[in-house]
């Protein structure tokens, strides 16, 4: 019998892989209609994808506010709506600070930079010439560079340039028409309503919702895979929870410090500063440093010497902020080791640009996480096996 299961055995194995050759050898003959046929799919449940992710966001707000009503008298109904809402608020009180508080001075900021351009750029001129006059090699550079021209440049006209490249064939032909104009604003305004109403009745059925798929996994899978799918869910709820929980947390704490920190120092721009650095830090790693030096170019358009200082106490802040109020707010987010959080942020901002950067971290690190877990348990496995050996 036991030859007769092996023949079976392999003539089962081999009828897979001629299958599995030919399903890929359609795939790659016929790849442009397959990936067609993707972005179709994508496009039909893209309200759903977006509404499950805005869901996900806002169930962080609705877990945090369930258990501080966790030792009250209520019903769990009531709880569920007094949690719900109570996130939407705080959603949509964020998103009226930002467009009337945070937009308008942003605006405010960049029409006063853009207005001192040529008196910044004439001082910016004198101020090298000064640096310049103890420097041999600096007065080597301002002689033979076009530092001097910076004045001559007609600053309205550049920008009346840039405008009409961004509102044409430059920044991909969005408002050519009027058409088009209306059908993206009505597409993306039922997008909108569909995504919205999805992740509020997902909010109050998560639970319903999590047993059905629980019950299908169940069904139509064995035990192995059944707890394994389970193990990589809850790893990856924890580990996106965890990520942006943390994420925002931080950035809002070094965006706060780095806005006090140039109000105290009267360094121009601060609140604009704050806001660049606090948003730009979502990119771990480089994104507040690069925040950092873009709100420098802002402010050396005022004071060199304050972008000096301002880049200053970035650092001092990154330092204090990083060693000794993120480790206890934020804490092991991630678990991602620096070296691939870098190969993460590549990998990312290649495909899918500063959002890629983002999702890929706590994407690549429950990858690393499941590897990590699966190399253990075989290591392990060959350590007994080697000990029953030895035994015997």
């Amino acid at each position: 019998m036991r030859p007769d299961m092996n023949y079976r055995e392999k003539m089962k194995m081999y009828r897979n892989l001629i299958v599995f050759g030919l399903i890929i050898y359609f795939g790659l003959q016929n790849i442009s209609l397959i990936w067609a046929i993707i972005m179709r799919i994508l496009s039909v449940f893209t309200p759903f994808l977006i509404g499950g992710a805005f869901a996900f966001v806002l169930n962080i707000l609705v877990n945090k506010i369930e258990d501080l009503l966790k030792f009250t008298s209520l019903r769990a109904s009531i709880k569920r709506w007094i949690a719900v809402i109570g996130s939407l608020l705080i959603f949509f009180v964020v998103i009226i600070c930002f467009l009337f508080v945070v937009i308008p001075h942003i605006s405010a900021s960049i029409e006063n930079i853009i207005m001192q351009l040529p008196s910044a750029a004439n001082d910016f001129v004198n101020w090298f010439n000064k640096m310049a006059q103890d420097n041999p090699k600096l007065q080597a550079i301002a002689e033979s560079s076009s530092i001097a021209g910076l004045t001559d440049l007609n600053y309205d006209e550049m920008l009346a340039s840039l405008s009409s490249w961004l509102l044409s064939g430059g920044a991909g032909n969005i408002f050519a028409t009027t058409v088009n104009l209306i059908s993206t604003t009505v597409s993306l305004a039922v997008t909108s309503i569909v995504s919205f109403v999805f992740a509020i009745l997902t909010l109050f059925n998560k639970e319903r919702l999590i047993i059905g798929g629980k019950k299908l996994l169940r069904v139509y899978t064995n035990e192995r895979i059944y707890k394994k799918t389970m193990y990589v869910l809850d790893l990856t709820k924890t580990t996106f929870t965890n990520y942006i929980g943390g994420s925002c947390t931080e950035c809002l704490i070094l965006g706060s410090l780095v806005t006090i920190g140039g109000i105290i120092l009267k360094i121009q721009y601060a609140f604009l500063g704050g806001v660049i650095v606090g948003v730009t830090a979502l990119v771990p790693m480089f994104g507040a440093f690069f925040g950092c030096l873009v709100s420098a170019l802002f402010i050396a358009m005022v004071d060199p010497m304050q972008a000096i200082y301002f880049i200053i106490m970035v650092i001092v802040i990154q330092q204090v902020e990083g060693n000794l109020i993120y480790p206890h707010v934020v804490g092991n987010s991630v678990g991602l080791p620096a070296l691939y959080v870098i190969v993460a942020i590549s990998i990312g901002g290649s495909l899918m640009g500063i959002i890629g950067m983002i999702v890929f971290i706590p994407i690549c690190s429950i990858i690393y996480t499941l590897l990590k877990r699966d190399v253990n348990e075989r290591l392990n496995q060959e350590m007994n096996a080697e000990k029953k050996t030895d035994a015997a």
